[in-house]
């Protein structure tokens, strides 16, 4: 059985910073010590951790080593509206094997997404959230995460915001979350901790609307409990 690495995160500056008045947090990874660029990046392998930690730019880190040549850094910060660490666990040791989807998009904007998994399924996932997104469907099959209900408007400079919460759902169980907080959800017999970190659209306004992708879906999950 794997041994949770609990880490208190320290803040990072979100690529797209939450709107002013916004009760949204941010999830924000880092490959290799920094942001990417360029175009769509994809990593997909099984490898072992060979070392787990923290740093004050990224957040609860780890490398992994697949044995063949590729060694890679990420990071993953979580901060709350009023941009204050988010304790966040990774659920990783040192020589653990995994399984790791990482995605990067670049749309208007870039966004990340990291996957991992082990030999009892899902270990760890951790969206951005902006631009529409890093992950797809398939990267998560036994969890869907998509925008839930409207809990509040608010009235900003332009056009109104829309406050989500975060809907959670596996073939068992369904929890919606208001951002930023946690609740479960079981997949068979194992419980998942889930985090709604950020979840707003943007509504038509007078005179100006947005179509850049600007809306945000943020969340991360852990297999087990965040403590």
């Amino acid at each position: 059985m794997f041994s949770l690495l609990s880490v208190l995160l320290l803040a990072c500056e979100p690529q797209t910073p939450s709107p002013s008045g916004s009760p949204n947090g941010a999830v924000v990874l880092c490959k290799d010590g920094a942001r990417p660029s360029g175009d769509d990046q994809d990593l997909v392998l099984t490898g072992t951790i060979t070392d787990v930690g923290s740093d004050t730019d990224c957040g609860a880190t780890f490398t992994i080593d697949d044995g063949a040549g590729t060694v890679a850094t990420f990071g993953v910060n979580a901060t709350d509206a009023d941009g204050e660490a988010v304790a966040l666990a990774l659920g990783v040791s040192q020589g653990d094997t995994v399984d790791l989807t990482w995605r990067y998009r670049l749309v208007w904007g870039d966004v990340m997404g990291l996957v991992l998994r082990d030999g009892d399924g899902l270990l760890f996932a951790a969206e951005e959230g902006q631009w529409g997104g890093a992950l797809a469907a398939e990267d998560t099959p036994e969890l869907e995460v998509g925008l839930g209900a409207v809990y509040q408007t608010v009235a900003t400079a332009c056009m109104p915001r829309e406050d989500h919460t975060v809907q959670f759902a596996t073939g068992d169980d369904e929890v919606e979350v208001a951002p930023v907080a946690a609740d479960h959800v079981a997949v068979g017999t194992t419980d998942l901790t889930v985090w709604a970190m950020a979840a707003y659209t943007w509504a038509e306004g007078d005179g100006c609307s947005v179509e850049d992708g600007t809306d945000a879906l943020a969340w991360w999950v852990l297999r087990g409990e965040a403590s």
